[in-house]
């Protein structure tokens, strides 16, 4: 699994509103997280004390994909 490219695809199904493409994706995702896969790069821009902790950084990373794929399964299953 690459989470770069699968983030890469959610942010299109997203902006596509293919919600079924979304939800397969942010389940996808979840499931890489949830087995301690190293998370999407979401944020390309951070402050500096940051980027000195790498584990900040990956924690940060995560909760961020996290809560978006929780989002976009929320989103998908209303416009079922």
């Amino acid at each position: 699994m690459d989470p770069n490219q699968c983030w890469r695809d959610l942010l299109d199904a997203i902006i596509q509103l293919d919600w079924e493409t979304a939800a397969n994706l942010a389940s996808n995702l979840r499931g890489w997280l949830a087995r301690n896969g190293f998370p999407p790069n979401v944020i390309n821009q951070l402050p500096s004390h940051l980027l000195d902790a790498e584990k900040n950084v990956r924690q940060l990373q995560t909760i961020l994909a996290l809560r978006t794929c929780e989002y976009v399964l929320s989103l998908a299953q209303q416009e079922r």
